[in-house]
């Protein structure tokens, strides 16, 4: 196909290149990106045609977009795109089920201050990459573990409270000793710097003793994962039986709905 001037300038702000069979995308919002993907399934066009195509709907828009690209190198978004993109959602994901559409839109997401055991509830999920708080390379405290409010308020609360602190102690008390004895079983070599071994005896020792740690230690996680995935993770969340799942679920679906605000639009409790 041939482009003009201003077609390759706004075509090489999305796509890597313009004359490949092979090519990445880049500054386009993840639900314009599912419903270009999308199309493979629907039209003989090329992504790069069936988004230029998009864009031209609008020639105003079109327009604009070029002039704000000339501008700046980042940050630019086609207000037309992303309302057409919203628009097919609405239609062909919620109207007619189309729901593969929304294997194309990946978001990221952070969650920080929920329990380990919360982070085994979101792992369960398929085709998602994570990345953990490592109990292995860094030194929880007490500081901070989550207890449900039905709990802190039972007349159980000072008793489990005990106990926590206790586990805790344990794990504290144990990170000076534990680490003595793996550098007594783990002598530094020859060819090894004296901070890598350092490091290594640190993370075996944190490796031994992370078993202390209770399963309501806050920690943090990062969630790449594609929104159909990411709706069905809502749903577990919610209907899941602990409060504080259902209270991740909720505050998932408000800050994701930012970013996906038509895929996300029925992920709900699934009573089943």
């Amino acid at each position: 196909m041939e482009y003009t001037e201003d077609d390759k300038k706004v075509l090489n702000f999305f796509f890597t290149n313009l004359d490949k069979p092979i090519f990445a995308i880049k500054n386009m919002h993840p639900e314009v990106w599912a419903l270009m993907q999308a199309r493979y399934s629907r039209t003989r066009e090329g992504i790069r045609e069936s988004f230029l195509k998009l864009l031209k709907g609008d020639l105003e828009n079109f327009q604009k977009l070029k002039e704000d690209i000339e501008k700046t190198e980042c940050g630019v978004n086609s207000e037309h795109a992303i309302k057409k993109a919203i628009q097919f959602m609405e239609k062909w994901v919620l109207g007619y089920g189309h729901s593969s559409v929304a294997e194309g839109a990946v978001v990221g997401i952070s969650l920080e201050g929920i329990s380990i055991l919360a982070t085994k509830v979101v792992e369960d999920n398929r085709l998602c990459s994570f990345i953990e708080k490592s109990t292995r390379y860094v030194s929880f405290d007490n500081s901070s573990f989550y207890i449900d409010e039905d709990l802190k308020n039972s007349e159980y609360y000072e008793e489990i409270k005990e106990y926590l602190d206790y586990l805790f102690k344990i794990y504290l008390d144990l990170h000076e000793p534990v680490l003595e004895y793996v550098k007594s079983v783990a002598p530094k070599k020859e060819s090894t710097s004296l901070p890598a071994w350092e490091r290594s005896c640190a993370a075996r020792r944190f490796d031994a003793i992370r078993y202390l740690l209770p399963t309501c230690t806050k920690t943090s996680l990062g969630w790449t994962v594609n929104a159909r995935q990411l709706a069905h993770g809502i749903s577990k969340l919610l209907s899941h039986p602990l409060k504080e799942m259902n209270n991740i679920g909720l505050e998932i679906k408000q800050e994701a709905g930012k970013v996906l605000p038509s895929l996300l639009k029925y992920a709900d409790r699934n009573e089943y």
